[in-house]
């Protein structure tokens, strides 16, 4: 970090001098004609100075650093920090993004048993969640602790750091960089075909070509561990690019004849095949990850919109970690089931006793299906009936609606033979 502070201009640098609290700074930024600002851990934003930013202060730093590429991103030698620049139309630089890279001991405990195994594991976070220092802490576990044979794949000396040789935080791992964003899916098999790793680090995949060069790496037997952006797994399904990853999530239609005998719609979301990845890790907090150890399990509940147990681990002290389990229900919507999340499915696949039992069955909750709620409204006030109208499926303990729509719907009857043994 005080490598960094160096390239700043005095004024800027002073203040960094005398704070105290360096180590929780994520990014420094710079933009013309504005005060320059510092980013915290907990998103809070703090102005360095009261000076507005320069032309001259730009170039005070770009004379100090290396010559960026052509995805605008720079650094310095036997670093982890990365600048990346903001260009005008004149392609001048108005505005730099200072990134802060750090070295982090002891976060690979929270699934150092995943990473003894011969499973692949996806990591998924937002922008800034620190995808990145995870991967260059599970590059030095696998290639000093555990010797394995391990290739970084480095599209901008972000994992690596600048320079030709690697930094010291990805152990004994090898590196290839990349010298266009474009041919990273090229380097990807390169790596395979002439260097024979056991491991493959890739750091964002986001496109289609690359997404294919994990299918095929993936299918040669070499475990890999790569990282994406998203918030959660249903990202990654409705992402057309990286759907490839987890099978290649898509609708399949099924013949009059099968869709007739199943009682279900012609257009189904299924998956294709495979996942090239075994093992789903969401970057939640930070120092809590969700580990999804079944991944394609957790693909088809997901789309099907079924509750789900998802495994929750908190790194505490001394490499000591929390683990817990929570049911929760997919967030995925798809017209798979216009209805809600059918409760017979909740009991069918976690084989759990639906709560209906225990509801105070004095009042009934009255759920609408293709039947006016005018209606029954005046019904229920002219005879002063204790009944509820509900918008939920779950709460209902009474569906009321027209006969030809209803013994249409097999996804509701189905709900009715399962919850209350009755069609």
């Amino acid at each position: 970090f005080n490598n960094l502070i160096k390239k700043l201009p005095r004024g800027f640098s002073d203040y960094f001098l005398i704070n105290s609290k360096n180590e929780k700074i994520t990014e420094i930024l710079l933009d013309l004609g504005r005060q320059p600002q510092i980013r915290f851990f907990n998103d809070q934003v703090k102005y360095v100075s009261r000076k507005q930013t320069s032309w001259q202060d730009i170039d005070f730093i770009v004379k100090r650093i290396n010559t960026f590429s052509k995805d605008n991103r720079s650094g310095f030698d036997h670093t982890l920090h990365r600048i990346c620049c903001i260009r005008n139309r004149h392609f001048l630089i108005t505005g730099l993004t200072c990134r802060i890279g750090r070295l982090t001991f002891g976060i690979n405990c929270l699934i150092r048993d995943l990473l003894k195994s011969e499973k692949s594991i996806l990591i998924l976070g937002k922008p800034g969640t620190g995808k990145t220092t995870v991967i260059r802490e599970f590059s030095r576990v696998l290639s000093n602790d555990m010797l394995k044979r391990v290739m970084v794949i480095d599209t901008s000396n972000e994992i690596s750091g600048t320079g030709d040789s690697p930094h010291i935080a990805i152990g004994k791992a090898r590196l290839l960089t990349v010298p266009k964003t474009k041919l990273q899916h090229e380097i990807m098999l390169e790596a395979v075909e002439n260097h024979m790793p056991q491991i493959i680090i890739i750091d964002e995949i986001s496109t289609k070509l690359e997404s294919l060069a994990v299918k095929i790496i993936a299918e040669k037997g070499v475990k890999l561990i790569g990282t994406v952006h998203g918030s959660c797994l249903e990202n990654i399904i409705n992402n057309p690019d990286l759907s490839q990853l987890i099978g290649d999530v898509g609708y399949v239609t099924l013949s009059d004849e099968l869709a007739r005998q199943r009682k279900i719609q012609k257009s189904l979301l299924e998956r294709k095949g495979n996942s090239s990845f075994n093992i789903l890790v969401e970057l939640y907090k930070k120092n809590e990850w969700i580990i999804h150890e079944n991944l394609n399990q957790s693909i088809d509940r997901s789309i099907n919109n079924i509750f789900n147990y998802k495994q929750f681990r908190k790194y505490i002290s001394n490499e000591q970690i929390e683990v817990s389990y929570k049911l929760e229900r997919s967030n995925y919507n798809s017209n798979l089931f216009l209805l809600g999340t059918p409760r017979y499915q909740y009991w069918k696949f976690n084989k759990f006793r639906t709560l209906s039992k225990k509801k105070n069955r004095h009042k009934l909750t009255i759920f609408l299906y293709s039947f006016s709620s005018n209606i029954i409204r005046e019904i229920i006030i002219k005879n002063n009936l204790n009944l509820k109208i509900s918008d939920s499926l779950q709460d209902a303990t009474l569906i009321i609606g027209l006969q030809n729509n209803i013994k249409h719907n097999s996804k509701l009857l189905k709900m009715a033979k399962y919850e209350y043994g009755y069609l």
